[in-house]
């Protein structure tokens, strides 16, 4: 079954799994109450924000919809989310208004079946606007309506009208009111987001390839920062750092499962707010267009958004940045001079890459005209590589499938340059059109990526890896007022810095809790505080945390669990690189300053990480060994910072032994939290005897924290903190009590295929 035609995601730290119901606040419809007064506020929603219930609407028949009346979802029609009201055929929903000095109305309206359905909207029993749908079916009907002075509260009615029998629902999306107060322009914001995009494969980066005539062009009046950082190198985690300013370790969605919302009074836990959201709420107008997949609303970006569409045809995928061209020119021109924003992502220069004409041909015409698409495979993650992810190129020519290897880096390249090329024509489509709008001289407009891509520099290929080809992506920002116009900026800065940046540059307060600073004064060239620190998580391919330094020095923590049998289980534990020095990240340090950079990094994991952690401690004089069963012992969501012995073994799914000698420790996290349960069972061997120790742990219900400790004759479980553990095991949540479920893509088809096309599955 398709995506669900309706259905509220609970935003972006809940990922699907949705929480409660939301009816709008005049449930029941009584006339008289919860008055809409557009003299008090000169901007009112008729749907309040909040987590909603999810439905599935297949079955969903004419007396279902009744009950469900009034109540708000987020609707899906053509593959367009809007934050909608249910209601039944035959039915109106009726609130009271008092709009002394007149105003406007903006909806849309939409149906799930063929057939004649009358929209209307009438005041005080006089009808302002009405809309007959036939068709097509599952798609939205906008509408803007005047709404003329009254006097007192006027009854405000939506009301629908089937012509003939029908079983389904029909929605109002957005049903907003703006006083002419409310109606004051101000400035927009255009965030354009062109995945897997390496910041020095554009011109105006130095390459030496003309891939970038337009955004050359356009950028000579912005500001261009010559070294920002992505918080991690895959689509899902980095967008979330990116639309929120909170770094991947600390929002957590760093694998594809559905999670519940952190509990928020936990320390660590991030303020689940996207840009959106917050715009919103200041009565900007908000569309999305994206490529789906990764950026699926099922992952909880729509949450913000009136409209929120995506692509859903990755066969056809040579329309759909084009496609997402056209219609944020059209959103854009309906806008008036109301303030707006307007997200744009597209996976365009993603794999799998075609050779894009003519600018393949104009880029590297020494290779002729090659057919087919170069694309990413990932074999099978083992227990002999760590379970790390491991990518390699393939060319793809129907079902013909040849592997590319380091001789064909040419070949990789000019794939992947005429596709930038493409992209670039795009851009420079929509921003000349923004020009001809008249919209260039109060729009701020800003142009970056989520990660970039390896093109087999030391034989790596795709998006999985912490180099700087894959962390540093173009940001280059213009500001209406023409603050850091034409400045290269060579100081360090990161993708969490856009949001706080864009806010304050708005005049809006930061939301509590980010990671990110404004750039503001670094534009202005005052002086200013940036943090020198750039942290980065690759935690779905089990390559581990990376610290950039001041765009001087580059340390690798690799936390992952399980050690590749290829080589000596106490090294390749961090990397450190000069990149001064070495700039390709080749040649690792091997110092006391080096060791001491990755105690750094293995100090910020534990403090920051959020997820259930075990500790497991053997301080005595014994040897402590067993077992750790449970739904959360999985082979890529399973971390440990301070794992210096071969004491960890994978055994199965849910299931892992240890050995500690005396005088070890270490700390699993686990990220992917299924389940309730976790399981130690074991011994203690020391002085001749022998201690069995076999306990669960119900993981839900932990309090801060738990333990199981050794007091020197037995074991003894303590349901509250221990301090000064010497052997045992502590069991604790860090950044709050989490809960994940299966991918949306095991109950999607239509998702599945989109991650399918990517390479992803």
């Amino acid at each position: 079954m398709p995506y669900a035609s309706f259905l509220r995601y609970a935003g972006p730290f809940s990922l699907v799994l949705v929480l409660g119901a939301l009816l709008v606040s005049n449930a029941g419809c009584q006339r008289g109450e919860n008055v809409l007064d557009l003299e008090a506020a000169p901007v009112q929603r008729w749907i309040e924000a909040g987590p909603l219930e999810g439905l599935e609407t297949e079955e969903l028949d004419a007396e279902s919809a009744r009950a469900l009346g009034g109540q708000a979802f987020e609707v899906e029609l053509g593959h367009e989310v809007r934050r909608a009201v249910v209601q039944a055929p035959e039915a109106s929903l009726t609130r009271m208004l008092r709009a002394p000095a007149g105003g406007r109305m903006r909806l849309a309206v939409g149906a799930l079946e063929e057939g004649a359905v009358r929209f209307s909207v009438s005041l005080g029993g006089e009808e302002l606007w009405s809309h007959e749908r036939v068709s097509p079916r599952n798609a939205w009907h906008e509408a803007e309506i005047e709404i003329p002075p009254i006097s007192g509260p006027r009854a405000l009615e939506l009301e629908s009208t089937a012509d003939g029998p029908t079983r389904r629902p029909v929605f109002w999306a957005h049903p907003t009111l703006r006083s002419p107060d409310g109606l004051r322009p101000g400035p927009a914001v255009l965030l354009i987001s062109v995945d897997t995009l390496r910041a020095d494969r554009l011109s105006v980066y130095g390459y030496d390839r003309p891939t970038s005539p337009r955004i050359d062009a356009w950028s000579r009046g912005a500001a261009v920062f010559e070294h920002a950082v992505a918080a991690a190198p895959w689509t899902l985690p980095s967008h979330v750092s990116m639309l929120t300013g909170i770094n991947a370790l600390r929002h957590g969605i760093n694998h594809d499962v559905g999670r519940r919302r952190p509990d928020l009074d936990q320390p660590g836990a991030a303020p689940p707010r996207f840009l959106a959201e917050i715009l919103q709420r200041e009565g900007y107008a908000t569309a999305a267009v994206t490529g789906g997949a990764y950026m699926h609303p099922r992952y909880g970006f729509s949450a913000g958004f009136d409209s929120y569409a995506y692509w859903p045809d990755r066969g056809r995928s040579e329309r759909e940045l084009a496609t997402g061209v056209d219609r944020a020119l059209d959103f854009m021109a309906d806008q008036g001079e109301r303030p707006f924003f307007f997200f744009l992502h597209t996976y365009d220069v993603h794999d799998p890459y075609p050779a894009r004409q003519p600018y393949f041909s104009q880029l590297a015409p020494e290779l002729g005209k090659v057919s087919g698409r170069i694309a990413l495979e990932s074999p099978a993650n083992s227990p002999e590589q760590g379970f790390r992810q491991v990518n390699r190129f393939v060319l793809r020519q129907g079902p013909a499938k040849t592997p590319l290897d380091e001789n064909d880096r040419d070949l990789i390249d000019a794939f992947y340059d005429s596709n930038v090329a493409h992209a670039d024509f795009e851009i420079g489509r929509l921003l000349e059109g923004m020009r001809e709008l008249g919209l260039d001289r109060r729009t701020v407009v800003i142009l970056t990526s989520d990660h970039g891509e390896a093109l087999l520099e030391g034989g790596s290929a795709g998006h999985v890896e912490l180099y700087d080809h894959t962390l540093l992506v173009p940001l280059i920002l213009a500001l209406p007022d023409g603050l850091g116009r034409g400045r290269r900026l060579g100081q360090q800065v990161r993708s969490v810095d856009l949001v706080p940046t864009l806010l304050d540059w708005l005049g809006l307060d930061l939301p509590p809790g980010l990671d990110g600073v404004s750039l503001v004064d670094l534009l202005a060239g005052r002086p200013t505080d940036i943090p020198a620190d750039a942290w980065s998580y690759s935690a779905a391919a089990n390559r581990g945390l990376s610290l950039r330094y001041n765009d001087q020095l580059k340390v690798m923590l690799d936390n992952n669990a399980w050690r590749s049998s290829a080589r000596a289980p106490s090294t390749g534990r961090h990397q450190v690189f000069d990149l001064g020095r070495d700039p390709t990240e080749s040649t690792p340090l091997h110092t006391a300053e080096a060791d001491a950079w990755h105690q750094r990094a293995a100090e910020y994991f534990e403090q920051v990480a959020v997820g259930l952690r075990l500790r497991l401690q053997n301080s005595g004089t014994g040897r402590l060994n067993g077992s750790i069963r449970g739904p959360m012992v999985r082979p890529v969501g399973t971390k440990s910072h301070d794992l210096d012995c071969d004491c960890l073994q994978w055994v199965e799914m849910e299931h892992a032994t240890f050995d500690l000698p005396p005088g070890k420790a270490f700390t699993l996290h686990f990220e992917k939290v299924f389940g309730r349960h976790l399981r130690l069972e074991g011994v203690l061997e020391r002085g001749g005897e022998s201690f069995a120790f076999d306990e669960t742990f119900d993981v839900r219900n932990l309090g801060e924290s738990h333990a199981l400790a050794f007091d020197g004759s037995r074991w003894r479980f303590a349901a509250e903190p221990t301090d000064g553990l010497e052997t045992g095991f502590v069991v604790r949540w860090n950044g709050g009590v989490q809960e994940h479920g299966a991918s949306p893509a095991e109950s999607d088809p239509e998702l599945r295929k989109q991650l399918e096309a990517l390479g992803y599955l």
